[in-house]
């Protein structure tokens, strides 16, 4: 951060998140190696973590106006509502390095497994990841 009063005032507020929401998760990040096409394994370069960091997890919710859709006598969803993904928010400073699209997280409170989609936000001290659900068997 720049070191101006409103980054420091972000960087207390990215901690009180983790104090309040924040939970464990496991990195273990992944790498696709040559062929785009082959299954994503462990990457030698940036190691699992032995020791849980903290995020806040933020679950999906609902679409705006959702409901029936296809049935005779309702009408289509409006325009411009979308569903969304659950998303994992992280101070930046608490990685031991970059995330990628393509890890994978443990949420540790569940055991659930999360794939991680695009990064949303640069100019915070936070990092807020889509996440894609790839196992509930915790």
């Amino acid at each position: 951060m720049s070191g101006s009063l409103f980054s420091e005032l972000a960087l207390i507020a990215s901690r009180a998140v983790d104090i309040v929401y924040g939970e464990d998760f496991d990195l273990m990040p992944q790498t696709r190696g040559a062929d785009v096409n082959m299954p994503t394994t462990a990457d030698p370069d940036r190691p699992a973590t032995s020791v849980p960091v903290k995020a806040a997890f933020i679950e999906a919710y609902a679409r705006a106006f959702s409901g029936a859709r296809a049935k005779q006598g309702t009408t289509n969803e409006m325009a411009a509502h979308s569903s969304n993904r659950p998303m994992m928010s992280v101070e930046r400073s608490a990685l031991p390095y970059d995330l990628r699209s393509g890890d994978l997280v443990r949420r540790c409170k569940t055991g659930f497994v999360y794939r991680l989609a695009e990064p949303r936000r640069e100019d915070t001290p936070r990092l807020e990841v889509d996440l894609n659900l790839i196992s509930n068997a915790g």
